[in-house]
């Protein structure tokens, strides 16, 4: 038991080393990095996750740190092409981080408790979400375009706040607060970025985590574009315009001639689903949770329409 403590409290310090150390890899091809991130996988696989799917007990646990080991252990995983790996992630996100991340996008700094939320964590849930996605874990999609909607974008300070420095003493980590946290994404506590002001921390890892999942917005596919989430998005294949009132709806231009597949929300009304090709309605069939489109050819347009939850 000691020993398990001990691998845990580790885990915030060596865990979340793990997927530094696979991008130096995939850069480098260094066989001594491979080496370390081995070591620290098999280290962690051990004590920080459990074939269930539960987290082991620990004195002390820093959400960010623990989800960002999960993150390193399944992108070794996949990189490696070690299947165990993906498969205790994928139980372990399953059991515990689906629920531990409430539905608004909320989960605390410090697991198990209910207070001092930060946005890093949610970013890192969402980021698992979509990763899983791509092993087969398709259902997840709806994990990762809700946690980026409810909690990482509204957080995101587009306005000055009237912040004033607590000493005004003319030092440069004082000066032009308001201009430099414009653009931020908001944190915890008392103040735009968190209790231990780490100022570029936050904001850095929701970035990693927006741009991450703005390249997973669409996919190509043998068998042809899937369309996972349904952000505004534009790339050489595809335009997508999003839009939500009353209903969601969104427009996606093709660019070149593909078949399509369209994420539709397990909790979207399947009467509410209503297609326009073109300009003109158009019958809808889903495979996978998935609307396909046949092959169209660049300029096609199609507009989706579907039922929001209260």
């Amino acid at each position: 038991g000691q020993r398990e403590k001990k691998g845990v409290r580790l885990t915030e310090s060596l865990g979340r080393a793990l997927e530094g150390v696979l991008a130096f890899y995939s850069v480098t091809g260094s066989e001594s990095a491979l080496r370390l991130a081995k070591r620290l996988a098999e280290f962690h696989l051990e004590v920080a996750t459990r074939p269930d799917g539960s987290v082991p007990e620990s004195d002390f646990l820093h959400t960010h740190s623990l989800l960002g080991t999960y993150r390193g252990l399944l992108l070794y995983g996949q990189m490696t092409r070690q299947h165990e790996y993906v498969k205790r992630i994928a139980a372990t996100y399953a059991t515990t981080v689906r629920k531990a991340v409430k539905k608004s996008g909320f989960i605390s700094h410090d697991w198990d408790l209910d207070s001092k939320g930060e946005t890093s964590s949610p970013g890192d849930a969402a980021q698992l979400a979509l990763w899983l996605a791509r092993c087969g874990y398709g259902e997840y999609l709806d994990d990762v375009e809700r946690i980026v909607r409810c909690r990482i974008l509204p957080s995101q300070i587009t306005e000055p706040l009237g912040l004033k420095p607590m000493d005004d003493d003319g030092r440069d980590e004082h000066a032009d607060l308001d201009a430099r946290t414009v653009g931020a994404y908001g944190g915890m506590h008392r103040h735009p970025h968190g209790e231990a002001w780490p100022t570029t921390d936050i904001t850095a890892a929701d970035l990693h985590t927006l741009c991450d999942i703005y390249e997973g917005v669409v996919d190509s596919t043998e068998a042809g574009l899937r369309v996972n989430l349904h952000f505004d998005y534009e790339d050489s294949r595809v335009r997508i315009t999003s839009k939500r009132t009353e209903t969601a709806q969104v427009q996606i231009a093709l660019k070149i001639e593909q078949p399509m597949f369209i994420r539709i929300p397990t909790w979207s009304p399947p009467a509410s689903v209503r297609m326009m090709l073109n300009g003109n309605p158009a019958s809808t069939s889903q495979i996978g949770g998935f609307l396909f489109v046949e092959k169209q050819r660049p300029g096609a347009e199609v507009h989706l329409e579907y039922g929001l939850p209260r």
